[in-house]
């Protein structure tokens, strides 16, 4: 994984680590919330899904139960807060988004959120279903506290990254998942939820909820971009369907992703090296000069060179291939990436589980701090299991042979294809390639 993923929390002023937690419990899930909800931290309380096994089946009722836990209704806004005065003497305002049977009144506390999203005095605590997970932006947030277990790490990802924006006084976000307790033994779900913690932490780096959010997008720079002689480069330019095949197979291609991954030049990378050899294998009859035209029209479109070039979610969004089970460790195995990396996590050998506490009847599991040596230790994990640069082809060895003159040029020495950097290797075993050929021609004499 880039560096620039893991030293987010280092970019941030306020946010430094991430805390994620499962707590499991017998009997119904509120009976024990209120030992999980701290009413000092503004927070998002996911309620179960009406299918899953903590739900009761009334997801009004259980609203109330949450409302009855955090205190008594005090009165209720305009805008649809309620007031509710809580043990502790504090005023809580909690909006409700649960309740649909007055689309009017949803919408006006939705207005009302969108608004306000930035003040920190503006709502303490918010109990949604469906809501307030992708695209619902509350800075403030520190706690998603969510009951019944999620089955997808693309929504998990959803849940915490509400949490993960950097706000002033905020040092710490939270993550919650409160679940009933599985029939296993803790030793089986201890495991199993190391392995869930290690795919989790995997893909918030994946999917960069830790980037900071930037105002401004940098102007891209003028290009002199050549163009393709031959009737077929033209005709991939020209036809909208064609070209836009092109640019999906660059993205969902496992070997950019990889490259993307890597710290070191990975968009000189992926831009001297892979995207060319996509075009090549798609478009075996192309010149080598129609391969440089489209390729540099390919690189100008991504803007590679100046941002992420597989930074579109549609694209990098992760799916585990993992049982409802959570109390089975074989059900998690797997994270597959949509853009086709699939990462065996059970081969990233790190123990993210801090403790085990008591909670209620059962247990509560919870994790290491999720700071920037946390995400380096994952990233360095991952980045072990690099792909090796292929053998060539002839018609890739001529396409890359002026690149490594001008390595030579540049740098005085032949390009390592042991090199950490891996443009340097990249071009080092096309050296070694054209050598290998080299030596074989010779030997056939």
């Amino acid at each position: 994984l880039g560096e620039i993923y893991y030293d987010q929390l280092s970019g941030y002023k306020y946010l430094h680590s991430i805390t994620l937690s499962y707590e499991f419990y017998t009997g119904v899930y509120y009976e024990s919330l209120a030992k999980s909800l701290n009413l000092d931290r503004k927070t998002i309380i996911h309620i179960p899904n009406v299918n899953s096994q903590e739900s009761t089946g009334n997801k009004y009722e259980e609203v109330n139960h949450i409302i009855d836990i955090i205190g008594t209704i005090d009165h209720q806004g305009d805008n649809g807060i309620l007031y509710v005065q809580s043990a502790n003497g504090r005023m809580i305002k909690v909006i409700d988004l649960v309740d649909d049977r007055d689309p009017i009144a949803r919408a006006n506390k939705q207005k009302y959120l969108k608004e306000h999203s930035e003040e920190k005095d503006a709502v303490d605590i918010i109990i949604a279903l469906n809501m307030a997970r992708e695209g619902f932006d509350w800075p403030p947030c520190e706690q998603m506290l969510t009951i019944g277990y999620r089955g997808s790490l693309t929504e998990i990802v959803q849940i915490i990254g509400r949490a993960t924006r950097d706000y002033e006084g905020k040092s710490e976000a939270f993550f919650t998942n409160i679940i009933v307790e599985p029939d296993a033994t803790r030793g089986e779900v201890i495991t199993a939820v190391n392995n869930l913690l290690k795919a989790i932490t995997a893909s918030l780096l994946m999917e960069q909820v830790l980037a900071p959010k930037w105002d401004f997008k940098a102007k891209a720079p003028k290009l002199t971009i050549l163009k393709p002689e031959s009737e077929k480069g033209k005709q991939i330019l020209r036809d909208e369907n064609i070209y836009d095949d092109l640019l999906d197979a660059i993205r969902t291609d496992l070997d950019v992703v990889k490259a993307n991954l890597n710290k070191d030049n990975s968009a000189q990378m992926i831009n001297r090296y892979l995207i060319p050899q996509i075009i090549m294998e798609k478009f075996p009859e192309l010149p080598t000069n129609d391969v440089e035209a489209i390729r540099q029209r390919v690189v100008s479109d991504l803007v590679i060179a100046s941002s992420t070039p597989v930074s579109d979610n549609t694209n990098g969004k992760a799916e585990e291939e993992i049982g409802p089970d959570t109390a089975d460790p074989k059900n998690i195995k797997f994270i597959k990436f949509a853009n086709g990396i699939i990462l065996d996590i059970r081969e990233l050998d790190i123990n993210l589980i801090d403790q085990v506490n008591p909670f209620e009847k059962a247990y509560q599991i919870l994790s290491k701090d999720i700071d920037k040596p946390t995400l380096r230790a994952i990233k360095d994990a991952i980045d072990k299991k690099k792909g090796r640069v292929k053998s060539f082809t002839d018609k890739e060895c001529f396409f890359y042979w002026p690149n490594i003159k001008s390595f030579v040029e540049a740098h005085g020495r032949i390009p390592d294809r042991l090199s950490e950097d891996e443009y340097e290797a990249m071009l080092g075993a096309v050296l070694y390639t054209i050598k290998q050929k080299q030596e074989t021609r010779k030997n056939e004499r």
